[in-house]
């Protein structure tokens, strides 16, 4: 009788008469676990970093899994003064954040810091998410997000054909130029309160009836799409043009630290210097502003029957640009509210 067949007699014989029965049958299930647990490791291990790769079995084990070779850590000194001019840097970009008090953003980061492992999923996990939680289906309204000419073109269209492939999509009325296959795009949608937004091409074209585009790639997923400009509420001004002499009103829709977003019925033209001149109230305060310099960025497309224009600050001196502060961090401060 081998060793293997005693040691089981002794275990079934342990169990009959009891006494220190239970600490070889543990011992049993130990050796079992382990057993099992290396096998699924080589195997995993065989799977992802063996077929066409060369990777050592402690690199292997550490991206298999990870847990079991992380120890227990907490963010030093040096640390959290690298996190305080992360912050600094993030809240000068994001001019919503500035109401947030910094030590908000140190106790989200310290609590990110020690549940980044749970961020670590697979691409099939990602497909299966969006795919169950998130889909694109008929009916959707869909915004087509193209580059063409310079110009930004944000056009609205509606899903009317879905597959695990394509998305088909009504052709737009009022764009003056054509589409063309293999176009990359972007296309934006919401889900409830979510926005998504992903990269596609498209697949073939059915002039003045449909457009076929190649399921999209790279899916993001925010709370909110993420414009860094706020918005202005019957916001009226006037934009002139010293070449041509003329003046038009116009409505401002949005503000940033780096231009505002204006609409208007008239067409503007790049290589152009304009001067804006508007006057907003929030919080029982008046902010005028007179002849800022600005010139067009960007164009926008909108099934809205208007031409909406983003614009660039040109220059603005020091009395300018503490007052548009003083304005953005008030609206930023309502709409925390």
């Amino acid at each position: 009788m081998d060793q293997t067949s005693e040691f089981l007699r002794g275990i079934s014989g342990g169990m009959k008469r009891g006494g220190g029965s239970s600490l070889d049958f543990l011992l049993f299930l130990a050796i079992v676990a382990l057993v099992i647990f290396l096998f699924w490791l080589f195997n995993e291990y065989y799977k992802k970093y063996v077929k066409g790769k060369k990777v050592g079995i402690i690199k292997a084990i550490s991206m298999i899994a990870p847990d079991l070779l992380t120890k227990p850590s907490s963010l030093n000194a040096y640390q959290r003064k690298i996190l305080s001019d992360i912050i600094v840097e993030f809240k000068k970009k994001e001019v919503i954040a500035e109401g947030v008090p910094n030590s908000i953003f140190e106790k989200f980061a310290e609590y990110l810091y020690y549940n980044v492992g749970r961020l670590k999923v697979s691409e099939r996990d990602v497909k299966n998410f969006l795919k169950t939680t998130y889909p694109i289906m008929k009916g959707y309204t869909l915004e087509m997000d193209l580059q063409k000419e310079g110009v930004l073109n944000l056009i609205n269209t509606k899903v009317i054909f879905v597959n695990d492939k394509y998305i088909e999509v009504e052709y737009p009325s009022g764009v003056d130029f054509k589409f063309l296959r293999g176009m990359p795009l972007y296309i934006n949608y919401n889900v409830g309160k979510h926005f998504l937004r992903g990269l596609t091409t498209i697949a073939s074209v059915k002039d003045n009836v449909s457009i076929v585009l190649k399921k999209p790639e790279n899916l993001m997923l925010s709370y909110e799409r993420r414009y860094s400009r706020l918005p202005l509420q019957n916001a009226k001004g006037t934009i002139f043009n010293p070449k041509s002499n003329t003046s038009y009103e116009v409505e401002i829709i949005d503000i940033s630290f780096e231009g505002v977003k204006l609409a208007l019925p008239h067409n503007l033209q790049k290589n152009t210097i304009y001067y804006l001149s508007f006057s907003y109230s929030i919080n029982s305060r008046d902010f005028i502003f007179t002849n800022l310099e600005c010139s067009v960025s960007k164009s926008f497309i909108t099934t809205k029957g208007r031409k909406e224009y983003g614009l660039f600050f040109l220059y603005l001196n020091n009395q300018n640009r503490v007052r548009l502060s003083t304005l953005i961090k008030e609206i930023a401060l309502q709409m925390n509210l």
